[in-house]
């Protein structure tokens, strides 16, 4: 009776959001479709071109679910009075958190990579947005590429999504399934120029590194790879699954050496590079959330915002003092966006934006702010109105 009493205050509560649905000075463009979504997914890239001239999106009718179902990718031309998607391809290979992984490869010769389907098998596109022109097909789905676009680190996604759903894609079966750690199936190196895979470490080889006992028994998986600024390593979460609990800890693979190094033991959760050599982090430390900067060449760390960030975010860095960071849905349903400078130790609210109270688990949409590669204008998704749009914010 009192968790019934209690859900009933907080959708009251986050009712009362809805009167003033956004809250910011900063707004400078809101693209959307009629009954449609759109959206961009994680904050790991950026939907922005090296001139701030195009900005890409993805889009689905609003009764469409990421399950066998095609999503429309495009770009919105930002220098139109008001701009409208153009779709440029579509794809199966998609889903709310991270879309399709579409990104700029040579945005000044506007060609883009994205993920799909061919021949049941998930591959990685690279597409003119312009003429429509598919440049190179790749035999592997893409997770992230390095800056000089020469190399690429791919996952099985079909396993990512079974055991996080709304990160990975469904419409090819895991086969691995009925493994906990595969033992082939892991982290795939692909050499984008030679078209040549390396298998880096599997699933069961991850497992063996300083075990802990509730990695037995538990179903065993990767996420969150991201290249270092020089390229010259990545890093990446291992995560496990054991009774409904989901465990997560970071560790960071040396390109040059073939050399990999546990970061952090602690329930990672999200991340970001702060210089080639730093790392900053959302960490649990005996349940409390912490933003800590791992320096894995002196193999130290620090905390940052001690009293100030103490909510889970999706941080990017600014600059080397200042980071953009945002919040989940309060009681009121209000997700914040938030500028933290590390010098000053103080905290600035940008905006804070509504999030209907049907949007939530697999269907959630945070607002993942991204940064414009001059770091002037930052991109969300946001759910306000009822449905998925895209806000772009004066910086």
């Amino acid at each position: 009776m009192i968790a019934k009493v209690k859900k009933i205050i907080i959708i009251f509560l986050k009712q009362l959001g809805r009167f003033r649905p956004v809250v910011s000075k900063n707004v400078l463009k809101r693209l959307s479709v009629k009954n449609s979504h759109v959206f961009f997914g994680y904050y790991d890239i950026t939907p922005f071109n090296d001139n701030n001239t195009f900005l890409l999106a993805n889009h689905v009718p609003q009764n469409r679910l990421p399950h066998n179902t095609h999503l429309d990718l495009g770009y919105f031309n930002l220098n139109d009075t008001k701009p409208v998607f153009k779709k440029i391809a579509d794809t199966k290979a998609w889903c709310w958190q991270m879309g399709a992984r579409l990104r700029w490869i040579k945005s000044e010769k506007n060609i883009v990579s994205y993920n799909s389907i061919d021949n049941n098998n998930y591959v990685n596109i690279y597409q003119d947005i312009l003429s429509g022109k598919v440049h190179e097909k790749h035999e592997l789905p893409f997770y992230d590429i390095n800056r000089n676009n020469s190399l690429a680190i791919s996952l099985n996604f079909s396993r990512l999504d079974r055991l996080r759903p709304g990160y990975g894609y469904s419409i090819i079966p895991d086969a691995s399934k009925d493994e906990n750690a595969p033992r082939y199936d892991g982290l795939i190196l692909y050499d984008i120029l030679k078209k040549e895979k390396k298998e880096l470490i599997s699933l069961e080889q991850i497992k063996k590194i300083k075990g802990r006992s509730s990695m037995e028994d538990a179903q065993h998986y990767f996420n969150h790879i991201s290249f270092s600024p020089y390229s010259d390593h990545f890093i990446f979460f291992h995560l496990w699954t054991k009774k409904s609990k989901r465990y997560s800890r970071l560790f960071i693979y040396h390109i040059l050496t073939n050399e990999i190094e546990l970061l952090s033991k602690n329930n990672v959760s999200h991340y970001t590079w702060k210089n080639n050599n730093e790392i900053l982090i959302t960490e649990f430390i005996d349940r409390e959330l912490m933003y800590n900067v791992y320096d894995f060449i002196s193999n130290t760390f620090y905390t940052i915002g001690n009293d100030k960030l103490v909510f889970d975010g999706h941080p990017s860095c600014l600059n080397n003092n200042e980071i953009i960071t945002d919040t989940y849905p309060n009681l009121l349903g209000y997700q914040k966006l938030l500028r933290y400078d590390l010098s000053k130790d103080k905290i600035y609210n940008i905006g804070k934006f509504y999030s209907p109270y049907n949007y939530k688990y697999d269907n959630k949409c945070d607002l993942h702010p991204r940064l414009s590669p001059d770091k002037n204008f930052i991109c969300v998704d946001s759910a306000f109105s009822g449905k998925r749009e895209l806000i772009i914010i004066n910086n």
